[in-house]
């Protein structure tokens, strides 16, 4: 009898041992499945914040190199305005240049003229009336010297003058 029992009991222990296996398998089975899940996760969750992180890195360059971009086009337009301006204010001077010149020459012109008239007028005056202008022959010196500056400016100024100042000065010394 006592054997039986015993027996039973083993038998009764046996079936503890295999529950208790069977326990462990189905744990170890199970935490095997969780951890290939959690691997599955984690590579997918790594995979999409690398994904994110390389999109966010194009972004970043793209964003860059379309600022680049934009700076250089402002910078070309930039430049290009400057040109603009600089071409614009040397055509202004240019322009300035020559007007100022075409008065200086005008004026040199008429100058010429004019000494020329008071020139011949003088000497015609000088020859009829030589007893009342003999007072004015010092002033009419002096005008007479004042002329050849003028010349002498305008030969000194830019070739532009030089064209116009020789027909008056075979005038002056006539």
């Amino acid at each position: 009898m006592t054997s039986i029992i015993y027996n039973e009991v083993d038998d009764v222990d046996d079936d503890d041992d295999d529950d208790d296996d069977d326990g462990i398998t189905t744990l170890t089975t199970t935490t095997a499945a969780a951890i290939v899940i959690i691997i599955i996760i984690i590579i997918i969750i790594t995979s999409i914040i690398i994904i994110i992180i390389i999109i966010t890195i194009i972004i970043i360059i793209v964003v860059i190199i379309i600022i680049i971009i934009i700076i250089i086009v402002i910078v070309i337009v930039m430049i290009i305005i400057i040109i603009i301006i600089i071409i614009i204010i040397i055509i202004v001077i240019v322009m300035i240049m020559i007007i100022i010149i075409i008065i200086i020459i005008i004026i040199t012109i008429t100058i010429v003229i004019i000494i020329n008239h008071h020139h011949h007028r003088r000497y015609h005056h000088h020859h009829h009336h030589h007893h009342h202008h003999k007072p004015l022959s010092p002033s009419s010196q002096s005008q007479s010297q004042s002329p050849s500056p003028s010349p002498s400016s305008s030969s000194s100024s830019p070739v532009q003058a030089s064209p116009s100042s020789p027909p008056p000065s075979p005038a002056a010394s006539s």
